[in-house]
């Protein structure tokens, strides 16, 4: 797993940095890739929200920007969803993507389902958070993620919920 890179998508990077918690990322094989399109997307304007820890954690090295991916490789996606799958695939790593067309192009398309290695999403990360004991309880962050508008189903939180014995 040492040498396993992991992409990360412009949505999960947006919903970390608005909670506080990108340190969640060091659980991943760091540092964690982001293509330039999505650094671009995540750090356009620099009066959103979590804009600044996301250059903290770029400086501290926890993330490093990289000039991979085709842009137009999945054209269902846009350009930054692109360029994390493409550029996942080309070098077989692992994903952590929340956007539902990419998810889903990722269990469906054949290329993908054999060259990415492995998938997960923010929900993911918390609950395994939780398991390696980096959080005493996963719904705090559950919660300050959906405040800060981050889509998550009822379903997902109340499995989510459960998966983490807190249901």
């Amino acid at each position: 797993m040492a040498n396993l890179r992991c992409y990360v998508d412009a949505t999960a990077l947006i919903g970390l940095a608005r909670i506080g918690r990108l340190d969640l990322l060091a659980l991943l094989p760091t540092p964690v890739y982001v293509t330039e399109w999505v650094w671009a997307e995540v750090t356009g304007d620099p009066t959103k929200p979590g804009v600044t820890a996301l250059e903290h954690a770029r400086g501290e090295e926890l993330l490093l920007v990289v000039d991979e991916g085709d842009p137009q490789a999945f054209p269902p996606l846009d350009p930054g969803e692109s360029t994390v799958l493409s550029a996942a695939a080309a070098t077989h790593a692992a994903v952590l993507i929340d956007e539902r067309r990419a998810r889903a192009l990722v269990r469906t398309h054949p290329a993908l389902r054999v060259a990415i290695r492995e998938r997960a999403g923010v929900v993911g990360l918390v609950l395994f958070a939780k398991t390696r004991g980096h959080v005493s309880t996963a719904r705090p962050l559950l919660d300050d993620l959906i405040r800060q508008g981050f889509r998550i189903s009822r379903a997902l939180y109340e499995d989510a919920l459960r998966k983490a014995g807190e249901r």
